[in-house]
């Protein structure tokens, strides 16, 4: 069996961090033609990317905000490339417009409610209050360190520790 070894360059990981923050700026002007990847991972140009489809279905999978699943595989399959963007078939339009009627009640009935918000102030107090001991603004210089460090049992691990400053 042969293996291959993949390795990235410096202008994959700028490409990367580009998609990433939606900056498609130099891009543009470097391959207009594949300017359909910055509307896959962060559409500045409509607000309809593959993070928002996989954070609703999973916030509607675990709330109690209209349990139906998102047909995304169904958009996905009947995009295409136009002119450098993705162009979605008018027959999934119904399905585009309920990804944002579902949005919007995760908003209304979730992101927004003052428990919800709430909770996130008291996170957030905890991370800062954290941060002496855990260095996260060292931290997230270094993948390695960060990707150790930042899951979901953070919190599990401050409220745990046995250092008195936590």
């Amino acid at each position: 069996m042969i293996q291959t070894e993949m390795s990235l360059m410096q202008s994959d990981f700028t490409l990367i961090k580009e998609l990433v923050k939606g900056d498609s700026t130099r891009w543009e002007k470097l391959h207009p033609e594949k300017m359909f990847l910055f509307d896959i991972v962060s559409n500045k140009r409509n607000s309809f990317d593959l993070d928002k489809l996989d954070y609703l279905n999973r916030d509607l999978k675990h709330t109690e905000v209209n349990k139906a699943q998102l047909n995304y595989r169904r958009i996905i399959q009947n995009a295409q490339i136009h002119a450098g963007k993705i162009a979605y078939n008018f027959k999934t339009y119904n399905d585009i417009n309920l990804v944002f009627n579902r949005r919007f009640e995760l908003f209304k009935q979730v992101y927004l409610h003052k428990t919800c918000q709430a909770i996130e102030f008291m996170v957030a107090e905890a991370l800062v209050a954290a941060n002496p001991v855990f260095k996260f603004e060292e931290v997230i210089y270094d993948p390695e360190r960060y990707l150790r460090l930042m899951h979901d049992d953070l919190l599990c691990l401050i409220k745990k520790s046995k250092k008195p400053e936590l």
